[in-house]
């Protein structure tokens, strides 16, 4: 079975947020291609270059955004919330 569909399978009865990061297409996406497992959150990356500079992600608490993420491209300093 294919990494995908397996990935899938395991995760649509966890009932937890799941991020998946890759970065083979050269292309930022930000989706949830799993109809069966709307829990994961798929983010393909862009190039590494100084054009598009490393992503900084925060993982919530919060059920309807689990997942936040800036992609710095205003040039914006990293921030660290440190929160309970």
């Amino acid at each position: 079975m294919p990494f995908c569909n397996r990935l899938s399978h395991i995760c649509e009865n966890s009932g937890k947020p799941i991020l998946l990061l890759h970065a083979d297409g050269h292309k930022w996406i930000v989706d949830h291609p799993w109809k069966t497992a709307p829990n994961i959150t798929r983010i393909q990356l862009d190039r590494i270059n100084a054009q598009f500079p490393p992503v900084q992600f925060t993982i919530t608490r919060s059920a309807s955004e689990p997942f936040k993420f800036d992609r710095r491209l205003g040039n914006g300093e990293w921030t660290f919330d440190q929160k309970d």
